[in-house]
């Protein structure tokens, strides 16, 4: 079991990085939270935004608390000097920083791409780091909670972790997105997550998180993502 209570989702930007600089001592020490890379185009660009995006986390977050880092936006093939993934070479610039970052999985369907190189790169971070991983399951798993132990199950033998050295996160996402959009939010939302933490009442992970965003995944006028 973990002692933080809280586990926010932000993007790796630099308004984030200071926003969890300015927090006081005691809500850090109750905070774990997760980081995802934005997109950018090409192998250069991204080797220079993971090694950015570590140093600044090292200078803003520091490097006492642990902390997750998720590449969810990418292609689970993406390859840089020949045959590393991209979420190893993240996690050699995090450790190069003194991070102590825990990598991030997802469904098999998603994150294993043709190659499987993603999920190899989590197990062997998580072999190499000893901080185990989390497993981040979107809106859609959520909806059938008949099949999401065996998700579970799936992302686990990928990366050879069990529940004790995984924490969950049932990801909503932004409300607007949701089935009936934002009037009938509140009601999906309890009855999906009710019907998925009733399904793994039984497991052991170290947390199980559940999340959800009141923010809209498109500003009203926008044409990107918020």
């Amino acid at each position: 079991m973990r002692s933080q209570i809280y586990f926010p989702i932000e993007r790796a930007k630099a308004g984030e990085f200071g926003a969890m600089a300015a927090l006081y001592a005691r809500t850090k020490s109750l905070t774990c939270p997760m980081f995802d890379l934005p997109v950018v185009d090409g192998v250069e660009a991204f080797d220079l935004l993971q090694s950015n995006v570590a140093s600044s986390l090292a200078r803003t977050w520091g490097t006492k608390g642990e902390l997750f880092l998720d590449l969810f936006r990418y292609e689970p093939d993406s390859l840089i000097h020949g045959d590393t993934s991209y979420v190893e070479r993240l996690f050699t610039s995090a450790r190069q920083a003194g991070l102590k970052a825990i990598p991030v999985a997802g469904p098999v369907l998603e994150r294993n791409g043709k190659t499987g190189s993603y999920l190899k790169g989590v197990a062997e971070i998580a072999a190499r780091d000893g901080r185990g991983a989390a497993i981040r399951l979107p809106f859609h798993d959520l909806t059938n909670a008949n099949s999401l132990g065996s998700v579970i199950d799936a992302v686990q033998q990928s990366i050879g972790l069990n529940d004790a050295d995984c924490d969950v996160f049932l990801d909503a996402g932004p409300a607007d997105f949701l089935p009936g959009g934002l009037d009938t939010a509140a009601t999906v939302l309890y009855e999906s997550i009710s019907a998925a933490v009733e399904a793994l009442n039984h497991r052991s992970f170290r947390s199980l998180v559940l999340c959800a965003s009141s923010i809209p995944a498109r500003m009203r006028g926008a044409g990107s993502d918020a």
